[in-house]
């Protein structure tokens, strides 16, 4: 009872704290937010098994999930102890568990096997990914470690041993797409060509300034990466794009790395101002397109994209670059039932947003992705917590070596940040245009 009593007094005086420190929305708003991530928290920690630790894939509980699942869950739960949430020493428990069962999982040349099943640490697919590794699940231990430094021989014990010269590729300077365990081989002969990482704007960013900032790979790679544009409504913004997964894409590297006055934080900002301008042209009350699970059950992911499905995770991805667009956003989910409780045996649980809306005929998903509502939590932390991942991500003296080597963190135009207050408070305008130059 006394930890309770203290957590929450820690919730509400931080609460408070933020509330003198951020005017970009009014207190009210400031409220439902908070109270939307005391909600997604709720749901990270309920969905997960009590023996290994690991969260579950979907509200499903089905036995396969990711290293990205189990990197967010972790994040996620170092976070809510520095926001009060639950108390460091269950926070600590539950890393520990994590840390355990990452060291008793199958490996391939020291890296874990990327789905594994999280009842009994089981590989449950074959294929080995480099996506979950170099990006979600690195930039998640660092964190972890960053905030706990007990935990950091542990941490390390994972990491060190993983060697990102192995998956690259020198002939083109890229990530290779994956490995198959039963073929032994990297599996980079499909039917459309050879599987390689190349964009710039897509989710493996993240692991391109890892593997430069361990110095396992050149500086090479992330010059070679594809910046080409799209444009929709006036706004250029890196390829993959709308139909490459949607706005997760641009905005996940975002989570852990401030990029809001980089080169690409001005691409990512320009994606999410270019749906905003789609729902108007299209009559649509909310906006919100990235890759989820359909309410009909089926995954949108790449070249998936329904206009009628919006994912309450995009827009809320958004949130450190347009508030009050995104509180609007929120709002008008909420009407639409998007944030329905979750029922369990006749019992309300209040677990945030679901995972998707078909806002055409008023369909809401029965359920949610572990994935979407990690992102949620991670991006509100840093909305209400003054950035609170990104500084402790950037405590690591290996993510600041990156930084600074790395030119397109180390050019920034402060001056954006009025483009983007701008734009939150007046109506849509494809007018307004952002460089990428």
């Amino acid at each position: 009872m006394k930890n309770k009593f203290i957590s929450s007094f820690i919730f509400l005086y931080l609460f408070c704290a933020v509330l003198e420190a951020r005017v970009e929305v009014p207190i009210s708003d400031q409220m439902i937010l908070q109270i939307l991530y005391k909600n997604t928290w709720s749901y990270i920690d309920y969905f997960v098994n009590d023996l290994t630790g690991f969260p579950y894939d979907s509200h499903e509980k089905k036995p396969s999930t990711s290293l990205t699942n189990i990197g967010f869950y972790m994040a996620s739960c170092a976070i809510a102890s520095q926001t009060g949430l639950i108390p460091k020493e269950d926070a600590n428990l539950k890393l520990k568990k994590c840390l355990h069962s990452l060291k008793l999982m199958e490996k391939w040349r020291n890296f874990p096997v990327t789905w594994v099943n999280a009842y009994n640490l089981k590989t449950t697919e074959q294929q080995f990914s480099t996506i979950d590794h170099l990006g979600n699940l690195s930039a998640s231990l660092i964190l972890v470690k960053n905030i706990y430094p007990e935990l950091a021989p542990a941490v390390d014990e994972i990491l060190s041993p993983m060697n990102w010269s192995i998956l690259y590729e020198e002939k083109n300077h890229f990530y290779r797409g994956g490995y198959r365990l039963d073929k032994m081989d990297f599996d980079i002969k499909q039917p459309w060509g050879d599987w390689y990482y190349s964009f710039l704007g897509a989710d493996t960013r993240l692991g391109s300034f890892i593997g430069i900032a361990k110095g396992e790979i050149p500086y090479i790679q992330w010059q070679s990466l594809n910046r080409n544009i799209e444009t929709k409504y006036g706004q250029n913004y890196f390829v993959p794009g709308w139909q490459g997964g949607g706005l997760f894409m641009q905005f996940v590297s975002g989570l852990f790395l401030d990029e809001r006055t980089t080169v690409l934080g001005k691409s990512a900002a320009n994606f999410a101002y270019a749906q905003i301008l789609h729902a108007r042209k299209i009559q649509a009350k909310v906006w919100g397109w990235s890759a989820s699970q359909a309410p009909t059950g089926e995954y949108l992911g790449w070249g998936a994209i329904k206009d009628e499905i919006v994912t309450p995770h995009a827009s809320l991805l958004a949130i450190n670059y347009y508030p009050n667009k995104v509180m609007g956003n929120v709002k008008e989910l909420d009407k639409l039932g998007a944030s329905s409780p979750y029922m369990e045996m006749g019992k309300k649980l209040n677990f945030g947003f679901r995972d998707s809306l078909n806002w055409k005929i008023g369909f809401v998903s029965s359920g949610y992705l572990a994935l979407d509502q990690t992102m949620i939590f991670l991006s509100l932390a840093n909305y209400l917590y003054d950035g609170m991942v990104w500084k402790n991500f950037k405590k690591d003296p290996m993510v600041q070596k990156g930084l600074e080597s790395i030119e397109d963190y180390s050019r920034i135009d402060s001056q954006v940040l009025q483009v983007y207050q701008k734009r939150d408070q007046e109506e849509p305008n494809e007018h307004s245009i952002i460089s990428l130059e």
